[in-house]
């Protein structure tokens, strides 16, 4: 798995590619990668999905890792998702009932605080 990282406006867009499979076999982890910006001081995410094909259990744990990680140090965080396959897994996860899942980066962007 790649992930394409940019920042923007002092927002941190997270752009995983591939699948997010078998996690713990492949470098980076998006919670590394997570972690690594917090360390730097960022404080506002956007999660883009879009890019992803397919997500396991170990990539959903990924993404647990990175929410709690955003939760202990009052990040702001949100999602894209457009893709069908990707929402109903999370759909299926319950995670749509706390992470926000949003239709493109411009409605993430104003989804996040001005500060």
């Amino acid at each position: 798995m790649k992930i394409e990282t940019l920042v923007e406006d002092n927002i941190v867009i997270l752009k995983p590619q591939g699948e997010m499979i078998n996690i713990y076999d492949q470098e980076p982890r998006l919670h590394g990668v997570v972690k690594d910006h917090i360390e730097k001081g960022y404080r506002k995410y956007i999660l883009y999905l879009d890019q992803v094909s397919f997500i396991d259990s170990s990539g959903i744990g990924d993404i647990v890792a990175s929410y709690v990680s955003w939760k202990e140090n009052r990040c702001e965080f949100v999602s894209v998702v457009t893709k069908k396959r990707i929402k109903m897994i999370f759909h299926v996860t319950m995670f749509d009932k706390f992470l926000k899942l949003l239709d493109s980066i411009e409605e993430a962007k104003e989804n996040l605080s001005p500060y």
